[in-house]
C-alpha cells in the first residue's frame, strides 16, 4: 500500500508549504498496521530534503529512522504511549 504524506512531493501545495504530518494521520497509519514508510528524498526539490529531514526528527515519538540506502529512508512507524504533536 502506497501512501503520500501530507508535504510530500506531489501533495496539495498549502500543506507542502507548511509541511506538518497530521497526528490523526499517523495515528491512523499505525492503527492500519503500517509499521514502516518509505521516503524518496530524490522526489523532493534541490535542497529542500535537509528540511524535511529536520521536520521528520521532530516525530521521534512516533518515527524511527532505521536504513538508509541512496537517497532513500525508511523509518519504523511505532505509536508512542502518550502522543505529542511538535511545536
Amino acid at each position: 500500500m502506497k501512501v503520500e504524506l501530507p508535504g510530500a512531493p506531489g501533495t496539495d501545495p498549502a500543506v507542502q508549504r507548511e509541511g506538518t504530518i497530521p497526528v490523526a494521520l499517523l495515528r491512523s497509519l499505525a492503527g492500519l498496521g503500517v509499521t514502516y514508510i518509505v521516503v524518496h528524498t530524490e522526489l523532493y526539490p534541490p535542497g529542500e530534503w535537509p528540511q524535511v529531514g529536520a521536520r521528520l526528527e521532530l516525530w521521534d515519538d512516533w518515527l524511527r529512522l532505521e536504513h538508509t540506502a541512496g537517497t532513500g529512508r525508511v523509518y519504523s512507524l511505532h505509536a508512542p504511549v502518550a502522543s505529542r504533536s511538535p511545536d
